[in-house]
């Protein structure tokens, strides 16, 4: 079956940036609340052993998603532990609100970075946590061959399903939390 690329609005460079804002600290705070990542923890701890500098490198953060209980997962088994947050549309504000909670763990870009071309400086395990269907084929190959030429290790997290049945759910959720 061929993939079907649809935009979302907060892709588009037009888009306000306090809607943009709004957005991701939403999605922050229901990635905190519900720990979706727990799941995958063994290998995000094995992608950052990988590395051997104990850096996470989080590409296309938003307002930082579930980073925080990430970051409590991992404290306990790597020691002095550090995660970059980086977006192409940072938000500036939620990144330094989870500075600010973390200040041992947590340092984020305040410029622009594209998930195709990660400045050189930026060493360690590359992640992108439900942001990689962002990307339409041509930008996910780049996105890996900049990982490879660069010789970083990145893992992609997606846990979303493109059907009627995974919409509805979402809509229910979303429904739920408002009231």
């Amino acid at each position: 079956m061929r993939r079907i690329h649809a935009f979302e609005f907060e892709e588009l460079v037009s888009f306000p940036t306090n809607l943009r804002n709004y957005g991701t600290d939403f999605l922050q705070f229901g990635a905190n609340a519900f720990d979706p990542y727990k799941g995958v923890m063994p290998q995000i701890l094995k992608g950052l052993q990988s590395t051997e500098n104990r850096t996470l490198i989080d590409i296309g953060s938003g307002g930082g998603g579930g980073i925080v209980k990430i970051a409590e997962h991992l404290e306990n088994n790597v020691p002095h532990l550090k995660i970059i947050l980086t977006d192409y549309y940072p938000n500036l504000a939620a990144f330094k609100r989870t500075t600010a909670s973390h200040p041992e763990v947590f340092e984020y870009v305040d410029y622009c970075v594209s998930a195709t071309n990660v400045p050189a400086h930026l060493k360690g395990f590359r992640t992108l946590f439900l942001s990689f269907h962002h990307f339409r084929p041509k930008y996910a190959k780049a996105i890996l061959k900049d990982a490879v030429d660069n010789r970083q290790a990145i893992g992609i997290f997606e846990a979303q399903q493109r059907n009627i049945k995974n919409l509805v759910q979402r809509l229910l959720v979303l429904c739920w939390l408002r009231y």
